[in-house]
This record gives structure tokens, sequence and C-alpha cells, in this order.
């Protein structure tokens, strides 16, 4: 096998994505060595291939340079991460405040990564889909709390939780907090929400035997 063609068609077919060694080398070049990978990246990296953007970390370039915005986009859509913070906030209509840090939690990377001012936070659940963002993004919300949210608009925050709730299920909740860590008034403030709702749920009893 011819390693650096191999990581070349990869590259070709990837124009305008991310590379994180960590990730691959885990998830898609297992039979590859690490210093044999680095060395391959810093060719190509000479060649104008890529554009290192961390430790580890590379920009596909698709005759482009690389962009904040490209990483927020890449990240942050096609299910390939959850967005939070106050650029989620922003999103829902929650609050119009703005801040300039970006956080959002991937699967697609080995380790947490920050870069300018986005941090990606690697959380390992085994699948991110609909129902799995959606509880994300309901439990970071309630354990952040309306009155710490600057510029809350409750009524639309209130709105959006009902929302994302109503994608409850066991088996997400299950692999979320078995890889994010919550705190306990959260979940009881879920499980509440939830029975408010007439939504079924087992989140409390799921809680207490992890």
């Amino acid at each position: 096998m011819n390693y650096t063609n191999t990581i070349r068609d990869y590259l070709e077919k990837h124009k305008g994505g991310f590379f994180e060694l960590t990730y691959e080398l885990k998830e898609r070049f297992t039979m590859f060595n690490p210093k044999t990978m680095m060395k391959i990246f810093n060719r190509l990296e000479q060649e104008g291939l890529v554009e290192k953007i961390g430790k580890g970390f590379y920009y596909i370039r698709n005759n482009d340079i690389f962009s904040v915005d490209k990483l927020f986009t890449y990240y942050s859509s096609d299910y390939r991460g959850v967005l939070l913070g106050y650029r989620m906030f922003n999103r829902y209509g929650i609050s119009n405040y703005n801040d300039e840090q970006i956080i959002i939690y991937t699967n697609n990377i080995g380790m947490n990564k920050n870069v300018y001012n986005v941090s990606l936070r690697c959380c390992g659940i085994g699948f991110i889909g609909h129902y799995e963002e959606a509880l994300i993004q309901a439990l970071y919300t309630i354990e952040y709390g309306f009155n710490n949210i600057i510029g809350c608009d409750i009524s639309r925050t209130v709105k959006q939780l009902e929302y994302w709730l109503y994608c409850y299920r066991d088996s997400a909740f299950k692999e979320i907090i078995s890889k994010i860590h919550f705190q306990n008034r959260t979940i009881v403030t879920l499980n509440k929400m939830l029975n408010d709702l007439k939504i079924k749920n087992e989140c409390i009893n799921i809680f207490m035997n992890m």
C-alpha cells in the first residue's frame, strides 16, 4: 500500500473538510503509524494541499484558505456536532447577546481542540442524530439556567425547551449522560419538565444507575 497516495485520494474526496489526526487514525486509518502520518501531512502542507490549524489538525483546501466560518459551519451541520453556548441561544431566539466564543460538541475529533474562538469538545457519543442533538441542547440550556443567560427571552426559551423535550428518548438520554457530565439538579429539573409535559421517561432511574 502506498500510504501517501491513500491519503491523497481521501483528501481529494473531502475538499473543504477537516482532518484531525487522532480521530482519523482511530476510525479510518488504523493501519497507519502516527509518525508516518505526521510525515505525510508535513509534506502535503508544504505542497499546499492542507493547512495546519492546530496540533494534528488540518483544513483540506479546496483552492482556498482556512477561515473560522468554515470550521464553524462544518462541525455544526449535518449532525457532525452540536452547537452550544450563545451561538446556539442566538440561533433559537433564546438570547440576542453576542458572544464571540463558539462551543461545539462533536464525535469527529479524538481530543478537544481550540481554534481561535471555536472550542471543539470531544463528546464520545456513539451517534448524534436529531434526538441526541435536541436532548444535549435541552440539558445544556437547563444546566446553564434562565437567570444566567444574558438577555434571556423566557417565553421563547420555554417554547424551545418544550420542542426539544418532545424529542426525548430514554435511550438517547442514557447514551448522553454516560459521556457528558450534568449536575444532579439538571436531571431533576429535566424530569419535572418531562412529567409536566406528560412525556414518559425513566431519566431519574437511568441517572441513578449510571
